[in-house]
């Protein structure tokens, strides 16, 4: 039977539209145990230091439990002198168990992974984000057989489909075709800037598509609406909270839209000058993004 690799990376990328922490493990290990050079460019990524595959790593082994199964490890495995490593995999989740794990697994074999900003309150000494990972791989030179080589070209379409993980090109805020790319751009800056995806809440309606997100102990919902006026716009939203009028007089990209009451929030749209550089050409990839990003923050820092 030929398969086609079109067929293969079409079956990994629909299977990454229902991603979450545990299938990225799942199918991590799996590549790991099946392809001796994935596995090879996977381990050594994670610990680049500790000529790993010299020690015949044994197969990567999901969900080891400890402590009486009370901590369940998402990826284990040993070597030949006897060594116990670790790797910790995050998608939204924060809370990456350093402080318990480094009081079972020696620190130095521990690493994690994740799909947001790597951060100094990551303790772990080797640190990485699946975005680093997914470019590394796409950036070595490795010679592949070919089976070997379909393998880990759609364990990388599950990569970046799960992780959101973009080719950067320019975009338009009016052109319906750029509205998914735009809201996946959106959902990278939020998990860069330490914004908490609430998967559980239903961010997108009839009128708008986006997130609600929380950042310590506020609650906030970001993303595109839909308006009569001026089409699609960029709006921020802090649910629960009365602002004291002192704080969006000199607000430099966003206007407090005081007429808008719904889910509970006050309300904030991008301003106009700033929505017409999001519908043009006039600014760069690089240039837009750090204008989302920017009002972003400058919703979520209002005292």
């Amino acid at each position: 039977m030929n398969i086609k690799n079109d067929s293969i990376n079409e079956f990994f990328s629909s299977l990454s539209k229902r991603g979450n922490e545990n299938y990225l493990s799942d199918i991590i290990a799996t590549g790991c145990n099946v392809s001796f050079t994935f596995k090879k460019i996977f381990l050594e990524f994670m610990f680049p230091n500790d000529n790993i595959m010299k020690k015949c790593p044994s197969e990567i082994e999901r969900e080891v439990s400890v402590t009486k199964g009370r901590y369940r490890f998402d990826l284990y495995f040993t070597t030949s002198d006897n060594l116990e490593y670790v790797i910790e995999n995050k998608i939204y989740d924060k809370n990456d168990h350093y402080k318990e794990y480094s009081k079972i697994i020696n620190p130095t074999n521990l690493g994690i992974i994740v799909n947001y900003e790597i951060t100094d309150d990551i303790k772990y000494k080797n640190k990485h984000t699946w975005k680093e990972f997914y470019n590394h791989v796409r950036e070595i030179n490795t010679s592949f057989s070919p089976n070997e080589k379909y393998i880990i070209e759609g364990l990388m379409n599950y990569i970046k489909g799960t992780c959101n993980i973009m080719n950067k090109r320019n975009f338009k805020l009016n052109n319906l075709r750029d509205l998914g790319y735009i809201i996946s751009i959106l959902k990278e800056i939020l998990d860069a800037e330490g914004f908490e995806i609430i998967s559980k809440a239903k961010g997108s309606s009839e009128r708008r598509i986006g997130f609600w997100v929380y950042k310590k102990t506020r609650t906030f919902w970001f993303g595109i609406s839909l308006n009569e006026e001026t089409g699609f716009s960029f709006n921020g939203g802090l649910y629960n909270y009365n602002l004291n009028n002192k704080h969006h007089n000199n607000l430099k990209y966003s206007n407090l839209n005081s007429t808008k009451k719904d889910d509970n929030c006050l309300w904030f749209e991008l301003k106009q000058d700033n929505i017409n550089k999001l519908c043009n050409n006039s600014l760069d990839y690089d240039k837009k993004y750090t204008l989302i990003k920017n009002f972003i923050n400058e919703i979520g820092t209002i005292d």
